[in-house]
């Protein structure tokens, strides 16, 4: 997310130039007039004066947009939060040395938890939210719709999968619901009722919002 708006912050930034300039050209034309250079006085307490003004004005104009942000979500129907699953409690079990941890794997999980997950663990994660990852976007999506166990293994042996993380909560899971009365194979996860293939790994209280499965294909 700190990437996602340093992004985004430059353009912001220059735009926001164009008008605080205004402003500030616009305040010194305008006291300049009404403090007109005396003959004889020391130019220096005007130019202070000015130079105290416009940046006054600049900050006037920039307070007033922050506290407008602040104050305007108050007056504005709110929605509740989405609901996410935080990776702080699963990484734990997914580095362990002496567990999970002591190589990579190939890991299949949610889109967007994933650039946290590779972050956080030594696991080469499939699912990725990047235009240069589409493949990995539409295998995690195919992967975790397949109403077929074909279909999943299909993409398991061509990703050579070691892992599969799923998290019920995230708001995430609804893109990978069964459709046309089919369950996918994220239903089947969620419901305790993995195939055969798929062995369920114990997690601890920390990571209970997750289920973890070990691909156990030939």
């Amino acid at each position: 997310m700190a990437l996602y708006q340093e992004r985004w912050i430059a353009y912001a930034q220059t735009l926001a130039v164009f008008p605080y300039a205004l402003v500030s050209v616009g305040t010194q034309n305008w006291l300049g007039r009404r403090m007109p250079v005396r003959p004889g006085v020391s130019e220096a307490p005007r130019r202070l004066a000015l130079g105290l003004a416009r940046l006054l004005a600049v900050l006037l104009v920039g307070g007033g947009f922050v506290l407008a942000a602040g104050l305007l979500p108050r007056f504005l129907p709110t929605e509740p939060l989405p609901s996410y699953c935080r990776t702080d409690g699963i990484a734990p079990v997914l580095t362990d040395p002496n567990g999970l941890g002591d190589r990579p794997r190939n890991l299949m999980g949610f889109l967007f938890i994933g650039p946290e997950l590779a972050y956080r663990t030594p696991h080469a994660v499939v699912s990725t939210p990047y235009h240069r990852n589409t493949d990995g976007i539409l295998d995690g999506i195919r992967f975790l719709r397949a109403t077929e166990d074909a279909s999943a293994i299909a993409i398991a042996r061509k990703r050579r999968l070691e892992l599969v993380l799923i998290c019920p909560k995230d708001e995430e899971h609804d893109m990978y619901l069964g459709r046309d009365g089919a369950p996918s194979l994220f239903d089947r996860l969620r419901d305790g009722r993995p195939p055969a293939w798929l062995q369920p790994i114990a997690l601890p209280a920390a990571a209970a919002d997750f289920r973890l499965f070990a691909v156990t294909l030939p």
